[in-house]
């Protein structure tokens, strides 16, 4: 247990010196009336911060990239966004604005999240991202 620890640590102290502020967000769907064609997204709690590492995608050949490529959710303009382990996105309706004040928003590609685990500890996440051109989520309030 202390080595996952040491690499918590150490993953915090990476990102706090090469990363940057994320603000997290998570929304979820509401309804204002009778028909599913009233739904809007809304937040659900407050707006986390923490650090982390954004790093485009330049190149796949193997791994987790080729698999959603090959799926077709992931493009090479899309990103990975490297999170604390702490930390758990749980599903597509989650956003990521990047610095303070935010600069760009990214939400997670669907099956995007990708945990590392050492001794049973989560160390850090990758997930996948995709920049939001309009800066929000379509059905946003």
């Amino acid at each position: 247990m202390a080595l996952a620890t040491e690499l918590q640590t150490d993953f915090i102290n990476t990102v706090k010196e090469y990363g940057t502020n994320i603000s997290i967000t998570q929304y979820v769907d509401s309804y204002s009336g009778a028909q599913y064609d009233d739904a809007y997204l809304t937040a659900s709690g407050t707006t986390l911060w923490t650090w982390g590492r954004l790093d485009p995608i330049r190149r796949v050949e193997t791994g987790d990239e080729k698999k959603l490529i090959d799926a077709g959710k992931l493009s090479l303009n899309d990103s990975r966004l490297f999170l604390p382990g702490s930390y758990n996105a749980v599903d597509t309706f989650t956003q990521f604005g990047l610095g303070s004040p935010v600069a760009n928003v990214y939400s997670m590609i669907e099956g995007g999240k990708v945990p590392y685990y050492v001794a049973g500890s989560v160390i850090y996440n990758k997930i996948f991202v995709r920049i939001l051109a309009t800066g929000s989520f379509v059905r946003q309030v």
